[in-house]
């Protein structure tokens, strides 16, 4: 056991780096890993998920704890004075460079980018000084017990200083993340590190004089390998969320541009050890240990605590992973400046921290006694030194990342299309390209940005019926389609194909009154375009108008009865008006027009599930995996049918599998929240549905409608919160500028919840007058009910 131990924190560097570069290539297993729960505890008022990564680190820090002799603190509580100026400067020194970096890229074209990059910084900055520093003091003959005195120092204090340097960093962010720092500064952070920092270090150190000196140093073999083994699987685990995503977009800019912060911020960090200790007139061996131990943070506890807490901004997680690595790049270099002699011999097996020795963040080496000349020669295991190989695979996982493809490129108009970006096709009769051939696009104007290329995007229409490469140049962001097609309109008012393809982008937006004006425009303009009749049925099938939208679709098919999306739109609309008979018939034609296309099977398969044709949903589920078996929309589409056979255990599998696949995917999230609570585990429901709103875009309110309502309406009192679905549904209600019948209702099921009725009332006789009663009768009614209740003073349960 003892030679594996030396092995493997001899290539610990190595391997760390082959952890993150797994992570990146094969993050399955890793998210696997993180979606499963021992449960949740309460602590300092809040509650904690015990998932796998945050165990790991417990058990880390248990190690760590394992390892102290409190003897060793002695000489230190004599002259406390360094150690004491020491943290001072720990927390001092990053918020001034943070301050500068945030001044200094002020006109960086990509905010989100600085924001990222600020918030990792700050993570970093935040954490207790790493264990690690105490082994690579140690080899430069550095004080042993000022190495220790910092590092149990800054643990002990970190449920104070963390959530300060939070709350300090939190007044250069912006936005959501400015709010996720807040939110973690005014109350997660403490109870994360008082359960898995805190009480586990000094569980470990109560556990070591329980068991004696002797058994803790027979046991520093095997604790010393586990906690390497441990520390790759924490890492793996935690990276699996932002490396494949930024292996995905190969955006070299941003990876540059992290790279050269965080090498900033670390040289800054070492420097400012070397000055503390100038400044104190401090000897060389207090001057080691306050060098080492300012310049390395515990980015095994920063990386947990930002997958839980920023799993929305998983760019965030970048800039710890860089510090992980190049902390112990530079302190290989200092400690070749500071060396002045050979190495000692090793220390006895009595000495401090023998179960703690490793070289991950959390317990690496920490503690071991200056060597004596009369112990045994044998080998002394050194701190992991970056190696050649560990350099090199270094450098192949930043070229793999930063390779040729673009996560953001260039559209037509100059603005920015990113990957999963909508974006209007400017000529639906523009050819897409798969290499030399050409694809017909089928008069389609609406894509999803799948990948990037060199001026090129592939892109894909819903439905996955129509994908290919097309030029940068004919594509416009989804936000910019409307003005121009409203310049193309107002230059030529008969610019039929102009006009259609503005009543698509209105329909996407819901404005369906416009819409549908510009469609009847276009039919007047081209009578004979079974284009404009069916854009006109869609319109109509949008205001739940299904009989004039059935003439419509039906028109369409009279023009052209090849058009199958006209036979699969009249479907929905029959179904509406509970025709199933006819509804069928026309989604069978669909299909038989069009077998390659996703969107008439999936229909077909909802349509048929929703009205207990089990058999036939089933199979065309599994017809679409089998055309799309790595498309996470296809278990969504599959976990819906599941989850409308209220086959929640099914449904839920789907859903985790297109996490797997895509796990920014807030819509598989929202739907797993779903399942969750059809299984009545309302945790569970509230944890996925909190997740989503943190990964979701700025300008998606559903996320935080669906958190809202459930911390608001779910019969468990536990999961339920009125302030916190107070702040949700508000956020909800200013992206859709208090217009949407559905917020406004989740803003008063959370004010009733939180005893605010007099607002409840209010905000619920919006959302009343808001609603069509005539078209939509039932929601209406539900609406007044929960009215009513309101004004009885009593809340709403679902």
């Amino acid at each position: 056991m003892a030679k594996l131990a030396g092995l493997l924190q001899a290539h610990f560097l190595t391997l760390l780096v082959g952890a993150y570069a797994a992570a990146a290539a094969f993050p399955g297993p890793g998210i696997s890993i993180r979606a499963l729960s021992a449960g949740r505890v309460a602590i300092l008022g809040g509650s904690l998920e015990l998932s796998p990564p945050l165990l790991v680190l417990a058990f880390l820090l248990f190690n760590a704890g394992l390892g102290v002799r409190t003897g060793q603190f002695r000489t230190l509580a004599r002259g406390p004075g360094p150690m004491l100026v020491g943290l001072a400067a720990n927390l001092a020194a990053p918020l001034i460079y943070l301050g500068g970096v945030h001044l200094a890229l002020s006109g960086w074209g990509h905010p989100d980018e600085v924001q990222s990059l600020l918030v990792g910084l700050a993570l970093v900055a935040a954490m207790p000084i790493a264990g690690a520093s105490t082994a690579w003091s140690q080899n430069a003959d550095g004080d042993l017990a000022m190495s220790l005195g910092l590092v149990l120092g800054s643990t002990i204090l970190s449920p104070l200083t963390t959530p300060a340097v939070l709350h300090a960093a939190g007044l250069l962010a912006s936005g959501d993340y400015a709010r996720d720092l807040r939110g973690l500064a005014d109350g997660g952070a403490e109870a994360f590190l008082a359960a898995a920092v805190v009480l586990p270090t000094f569980a470990g150190v109560l556990a070591r004089r329980l068991i004696g000196e002797r058994r803790a140093a027979a046991a520093r073999p095997l604790l010393k390998a586990s906690n390497i083994l441990m520390l790759l699987l924490l890492n793996y685990a935690n990276s699996a969320i932002a490396l494949p995503h930024a292996v995905a977009g190969r955006d070299a800019r941003f990876l540059g541009l992290t790279l050269a912060v965080v090498a900033g911020l670390c040289a800054v960090m070492f420097a400012s050890g070397w000055a503390v200790a100038a400044a104190l007139r401090s000897g060389r061996d207090r001057r080691v240990a306050l060098v080492f131990g300012l310049g390395m943070s515990n980015n095994g506890t920063g990386m947990v605590l930002a997958s839980m807490a920023m799993a929305g901004h998983p760019r965030v997680l970048l800039p710890i992973i860089a510090y992980t690595l190049v902390q112990h790049l530079m302190a290989g270099a200092v400690d070749r400046l500071t060396r002045v002699a050979p190495p000692p011999p090793p220390p006895p097996p009595s000495a401090a921290f023998p179960a703690g020795a490793g070289p991950d963040d959390a317990t690496a080496g920490i503690g071991r006694n200056p060597a004596r000349p009369s112990t045994p020669k044998t080998a002394m295991p050194k701190p992991a030194r970056p190696s050649h190989l560990a350099r090199t695979s270094l450098f192949l996982l930043l070229l793999a990342a930063a390779g040729a493809r673009p996560a953001a490129a260039a559209g037509a108009g100059g603005e920015p299309i990113a990957v999963g970006s909508r974006v209007l096709l400017k000529d639906p009769d523009t050819p897409l390209r798969d290499g030399e051939k050409e694809l017909d696009g089928k008069g389609e104007c609406l894509f999803r940005v799948a990948r990037l290329g060199e001026g090129m995007a592939d892109i894909e229409a819903d439905g996955g019926g129509v994908r290919g490469w097309i030029g940068m140049d004919q594509i416009l962001p989804l936000e910019s389609a409307g003005d121009y097609l409203g310049r193309r309109i107002d230059a030529d008012p008969k610019d039929s194909e102009a006009l259609r393809s503005r009543a698509k982008v209105r329909m996407e937006a819901g404005d369906w009154a416009r819409a549908l004006a510009d469609a009847d425009a276009a039919i007047r303009i081209e009578p004979g375009d079974p284009r404009g009749h069916h854009l006109r049925g869609l319109a109509l099938l949008g205001q739940r108008s299904y009989r004039p939208a059935v003439d419509a679709f039906t028109e369409a098919i009279r023009l052209d009865p090849g058009l199958a999306a006209a036979y699969r739109d009249r479907a929905v609309a029959q179904d509406a008006r509970r025709y199933f008979p006819e509804a069928l018939a026309d989604l069978n034609e669909a299909v038989r027009l069009d077998p390659a296309g996703l969107a008439s099977l999936a229909t077909r398969a909802r349509i048929c599930s929703a009205r207990g044709r089990r058999n036939q949903a089933m199979a065309d589920f599994d017809q679409i995996l089998r055309m799309r078996p790595a498309d996470p929309e296809s278990y969504i589409l599959r976990g819906e049918g599941f989850l409308a056979d209220l086959n929640s255990r099914a449904a839920i599998a789907d859903f985790t599998r297109a996490l797997e696949l895509d796990p920014s995917c807030t819509r598989a999230l929202l739907l797993r929240s779903k399942s969750w609570k059809q299984r009545f585990d309302h945790a569970r429901a509230v944890a996925d549905a909190a997740e989503a709103a943190r990964r979701a875009s700025p300008e998606d309110p559903e996320p935080h409608r669906v958190l809202a309502w459930l911390l608001a309406t779910v019969p468990d009192a536990v999961s339920r919160d009125g302030p916190r679905a107070v702040a949700e549904a508000t956020a909800a209600c200013e992206l859709t500028r208090y217009r949407d019948p559905a917020c406004l209702d989740a803003l008063g099921a959370a004010c009733a919840e939180a005893g605010d009725f007099a607002s409840a009332v209010r905000w619920q006789e919006q959302a009343v007058r808001l609603l069509d009663r005539e078209k939509d009768e039932e929601t209406w009614s539900r609406c007044r009910r929960r009215l009513l209740l309101y004004q009885g003073k009593h809340p709403y349960r679902d």
